[in-house]
């Protein structure tokens, strides 16, 4: 999930929590009306428009990259992970 903080003169992308709770105290110490700036929340790529997808995800200068190695998991445990980390379906809890 990403935040975005924009201001009139600009963006703060947040990737967490901690981030966004950074980026708004940053804007208050720099004395700014909280009515002059806004928060938007996306939880997918199919949320954003253009300009957005292009500034959280495609900018080189702005995107962040995590390498990740499942190469000490089996086959199961790996399918398993990465369906978890991308958000696909699963059944849920207690349903059989």
């Amino acid at each position: 999930m990403r935040r975005r903080a924009a201001r009139s003169r600009g963006q703060d992308l947040c990737a967490g929590r901690g981030e966004l709770v950074a980026a708004l105290d940053k804007l208050r110490k720099e004395g700014v009306r909280e009515s002059a700036w806004s928060i938007s929340r996306f939880k997918g790529l199919g949320e954003m428009n253009a300009e957005q997808l292009w500034d959280t995800t495609l900018n080189p200068d702005t995107r962040r990259l995590l390498q990740t190695d499942y190469a000490m998991f089996g086959f199961e445990q790996t399918v398993a992970a990465l369906t978890k980390l991308m958000a696909r379906a699963r059944p849920r809890r207690g349903a059989t």
